[in-house]
């Protein structure tokens, strides 16, 4: 077979600053491997840099997150639009929030030099991890305007927070005693456990959901240090089909509904080779092709998918027909490489674990050409096309009278409702991924998600579907004949 070179999308100067290894390191295996993770899923190819593909009409709008470092790298993204990453800030590295209208900076543990936060909940709770490297450290947690917390580890002398939901659990990897091996833990009330395993002596989880469903990988009894796609779900582990011997699979992400985003190993022309897929009820539901699929590099590409939202949008990392690693987005049964629908010159060059929300945003690493890597958020432009199957722009209504709100839709739509404060901070979830046809009231009782009394003033509603969405202005007055 004869050899090539893929290139990953990020740029020459942050792969020698360090974080764009660290970030390899992430998507490979925290629990001590490094980039051997990664070497698995790019076939043991060098990694160059990107070049800037050639635009197509621009779909998305792009917002610079304005975070200072020289190197910035975005990692997720929560429903509500919160997003956990980190920056190059001279000789640290620094992890920030975006809660919507502004980046907050988290500090740095004394006796560190480093902070990355990697998951982030609604609440603009977040996780990761602090310590002298990228790959050295304990898992950390912190809460919007107070100070990181430790978590600690399950005995060893590294951890990793990797995910947080609503309910305050979050899970990741720790080394046990002896660092010579690792597990996947929850931690809930103040204590860390491990997970069970496949067998072996590896593990870490990567994502858990709304409903405590909880992926990431294991190793077996028979495959050394591979590791394999799991699902862990009411104390039990299921590995994630198909099987076959000594081929992994990779569970990144599970959203909310229970689909897991990920990679599968299938039998290709020239051996096996790794695709994006997407499980549902611990069956494979979709898999993916790449961007380089009817080209000269196809037999060498290879895909991930790193999230999935509530209507199918799917984003994650594909070999494309230049042999360069570059983020993608599947819509409507299409994979487009995210670069031509963002605004020239803009290039996107990564999107990590859990990088799109039901409104369709993604986080991106992304750079303009000469320049150093930004972490910006992409929004669907309001001229984009609609999906076929959603209401259309005269079918959506929502309206208010006091605190109560009007919707209407006059063909069936999977619709969710938010109410924001005039500065865009999110107050309330009042609908979340609901059936909507006819008209519909919906009664908001003056709270926000935290249960606090609003104080009185003007308020913005937020109809949205996975094509459309229409706002409306809400006065409260607090207290009037309550």
């Amino acid at each position: 077979m004869p050899s090539t070179s893929i290139h990953l999308g990020v740029p020459a100067a942050r792969l020698r600053s360090g974080l764009g290894v660290g970030l390899l390191t992430r998507l490979g295996l925290l629990g001590g491997f490094g980039l051997l993770g990664v070497v698995g899923l790019l076939g043991g190819f060098g990694l160059l840099a990107v070049c800037p593909s050639t635009s197509a009409a621009q779909e998305y709008e792009l917002l610079d997150l304005g975070a200072s470092g020289s190197a910035n790298q975005p990692w997720s993204i929560s429903r509500d639009g919160f997003v956990a990453g980190y920056s190059q800030l001279g000789a640290n590295t620094q992890g920030f929030v975006w809660d919507g209208s502004a980046l907050s900076y988290v500090g740095i543990p004394n006796g560190t030099s480093r902070s990355d936060m990697l998951g982030v909940n609604n609440l603009g709770e977040a996780v990761g991890k602090s310590g002298l490297t990228f790959e050295n450290g304990e898992a950390i947690l912190w809460h919007p305007g107070g100070p990181l917390e430790s978590l600690g580890t399950l005995g060893g002398s590294r951890s990793a927070g990797l995910s947080i939901n609503d309910s305050g659990q979050i899970v990741g990897w720790s080394k046990l005693e002896g660092d010579e091996e690792s597990r996947a833990f929850l931690y809930e009330d103040g204590t860390m456990s491990a997970l069970p395993v496949l067998g072996g002596t590896q593990a870490q989880a990567e994502w858990i959901n709304a409903s405590g469903q909880i992926v990431g990988t294991s190793t077996t009894d028979d495959d050394g240090l591979q590791q394999f796609g799991v699902l862990w779900e009411e104390g039990e582990i299921f590995r994630l089909p198909p099987v076959f011997p000594g081929e992994n699979n990779l569970a990144n992400f599970i959203h909310d509904n229970g689909d897991i985003a990920g990679s599968v190993r299938i039998p290709g022309d020239g051996g096996f080779v790794r695709r994006g897929a997407i499980w549902r009820d611990r069956g494979v539901l979709l898999t993916l092709g790449t961007l380089a699929d009817g080209s000269g590099a196809e037999p060498f590409a290879t895909s991930w998918a790193s999230g999935v939202n509530a209507s199918g949008e799917i984003v994650g990392m594909s070999v494309n027909a230049a042999s360069t690693l570059v983020p993608f987005v599947y819509r409507n049964g299409v994979m487009t490489e995210l670069t031509e629908l963002m605004p020239e010159p803009w290039v996107a060059s990564f999107v990590g674990s859990g990088a799109i929300n039901d409104a369709g945003q993604i986080v991106v690493s992304a750079f303009r050409p000469g320049e150093t890597s930004r972490a910006v958020i992409l929004t669907p432009a309001t001229s984009s096309t609609p999906p076929q199957t959603t209401a259309s722009a005269s079918e959506l209504r929502v309206t208010t009278q006091g605190e109560t709100i009007l919707l209407s839709s006059q063909t069936p739509v999977r619709a969710s409702l938010d109410l924001y404060d005039v500065a865009g901070r999110h107050i309330a979830n009042l609908l979340r991924d609901a059936e909507l046809l006819g008209e519909r009231e919906v009664v908001w009782n003056g709270r926000s998600r935290t249960g606090a009394v609003a104080p009185t003033g003007l308020y913005f509603v937020r109809l949205h579907t996975p094509a459309d969405e229409r706002r409306a202005r809400l006065v409260w007055v607090a207290g009037a004949g309550r």
